[in-house]
């Protein structure tokens, strides 16, 4: 769930902050461009006066004429013989200017208004402030309307967006977390999802690995559990063997003490030789079967080693693409260190802007009437030095906070890359667990090719025994030499029979090991 708010964070935090600042520049603008827009107006109505004071009120445009300061003509009701306000008479009369104002009180209402010096006076054209303040309020209306849609709109995409990865990330991180911990028992997801991202593919591939894996390790257990019964099994058999060579022992000896019952020996060292025969084969071929089982367990170890380098692989590519992130953050940081850098060089040139217009006052003052234009432009530019000089604060304050902004993202990520290579060490402790599954797997390899060597040496003693036997039966005057070879033979027998029990023992015990070591897995 933290992970999910600091995405949503990451994601809405900087789009909410442009739109404030989109809204509060719109607005601004709105307020400048219709206040311009007035003032325009009202200059053309008085430009295009024809001595009729009432032809612009269809579109809400008073015209008064003054004589002097006071008022003689007017489409305002009750204002014949007042007198102008002295701000008006300074600039207006006294000192030959055009003036706009848009709080201008004419008998008590409040207009926007435009005033211009005439030959006996000055002309004036106004909109009382009520219509024009009632066009700005709709305007701005428009205009927070569309940014709380936006906002909203933009809002909702980039919550489900956060959600959506961090549900991703928190089902990656749980998956691997349970695998590492030998835990192979996950659940699939109730439907499959379409995205193509690092993300989702870490996901499908964790939960591929841990099916896969889980059964690999089924198979071993079994292949395990099959080499533990035919280490069992081969054990009987040896001891058998070992049984039916002490009988062939006392035959023979029989046979050495006396050439009575001659027959009768060699036909119970024929029947006890060929169900050592017997025992042989099944000897043989249940060291084939564990050679097997051995084979595919040691392919089934690969595999596994496979499908963990390529999720380390995958875990490498989110860390890299989370990299690209954060470079592309950093450079975004940088573009706006330079835009402040630049709003900085406004600000200076405000200032130089508004040590200029003062200057040009003190001339415009110092040349009397010939100066009355200039000091017009000396004003205009020293108002807009102050509305610069505003604009480039507001924006100043505004970088500042996406800077820290952005320095919080970057540190969100960083924990997300270090989660990454906490990831990386537990894949690779899972890795070193299947290195040492693969040494054992080795080792009882080697012990199954000894098993074998012993069973082929076993059928040459046997084989050797049968011929021995043929011998006695045919030759009874040879009996002698023949009853000490056999003896011979019986002895390397029982050494290799005695050799096979302890290696059946043996492969028992490292049986019972490896599936120890694949208890670690919960299936």
């Amino acid at each position: 769930m933290k992970m999910k708010w600091k995405l949503v964070g990451m994601v809405l935090l900087p789009m909410v902050i442009a739109s404030i600042l989109i809204a509060g520049i719109s607005l601004v603008l709105v307020q400048n461009f219709l206040d311009e827009e007035q003032a325009s107006t009202l200059k053309v109505a008085l430009e295009g006066y024809n001595e009729d004071v009432n032809a612009f009120q269809n579109q809400n445009v008073d015209i008064t004429v003054f004589e002097g300061d006071t008022r003689t003509q007017s489409s305002i009701q009750g204002v014949e013989g007042t007198k102008a306000s002295e701000e008006v008479i300074k600039v207006v009369l006294e000192e030959g200017k055009e003036f706009f104002d848009t709080d201008v009180d004419v008998h008590g209402i409040a207009y926007y208004g435009y005033y211009i010096p005439t030959e006996n006076g000055m002309l004036f054209a106004g909109t009382p402030q009520a219509i024009v303040e009632d066009n700005v309020s709709k305007m701005t209306g428009y205009v927070l309307f569309i940014t709380n849609v936006c906002v909203l709109t933009f809002g909702i995409a980039g919550y489900l967006i956060a959600s959506r990865m961090a549900k991703q990330i928190k089902g990656a991180t749980t998956n691997l977390v349970s695998i590492a911990n030998g835990n192979l028992a996950i659940e699939k997801e109730s439907r499959v999802s379409k995205s193509k991202d690092e993300i989702s593919e870490i996901n499908k591939s964790t939960r591929h690995m841990a099916e896969e894996l889980s059964g690999i390790i089924k198979a071993a257990t079994n292949i395990g559990n099959d080499v533990s019964a035919s280490s069992e099994e081969l054990s009987t058999t040896s001891d058998t063997t070992l049984s039916a060579m002490n009988e062939v022992s006392k035959a023979i000896e029989e046979i050495a003490t006396g050439l009575q019952g001659q027959s009768e020996s060699v036909q119970s060292i024929a029947e006890n030789i060929n169900s050592m025969n017997e025992d042989v084969d099944r000897i043989k071929t249940s060291a084939n079967d564990i050679s097997d089982c051995s084979e595919r367990l040691d392919g089934g170890s690969n595999l596994v080693k496979e499908k963990i380098t390529s999720m380390s692989e995958s875990n490498q590519k989110v860390n890299s693409s989370i990299g690209g992130i954060s470079d592309k953050i950093q450079s975004i940081t940088e573009v706006i260190e330079s835009v402040k850098g630049i709003v900085s060089v406004i600000g200076e040139i405000s200032s130089q802007t508004k040590l200029l217009s003062l200057n040009a006052s003190i001339e415009a003052a110092r040349a009397g009437e010939a100066g009355k234009g200039f000091a017009v432009v000396a004003d205009s530019i020293s108002n807009l030095s102050e509305d610069t000089s505003q604009q480039v604060d507001e924006i100043t304050n505004i970088i500042n906070t996406l800077v820290q902004d952005f320095d919080e993202c970057i540190k969100t990520i960083d924990s997300t890359v270090a989660d990454g290579e906490e990831q990386k060490e537990n894949l690779e402790h899972v890795m070193e667990e299947f290195e040492k599954l693969s040494l054992e797997i080795e080792e009882t390899s080697n012990k199954v090719h000894l098993i074998s060597k012993a069973v082929d040496k076993t059928v040459e003693g046997m084989t050797q025994i049968s011929h021995e036997i043929e011998e006695l039966s045919s030759i009874s005057e040879n009996s002698a030499a023949s009853t000490q070879e056999v003896n011979a033979s019986v002895e390397e027998v029982n050494a290799l029979m005695n050799g096979v029990a302890a290696t059946a023992t043996e492969l028992s015990s490292k049986a019972e090991e490896l599936n120890q070591e694949l208890k670690f897995f919960k299936l």
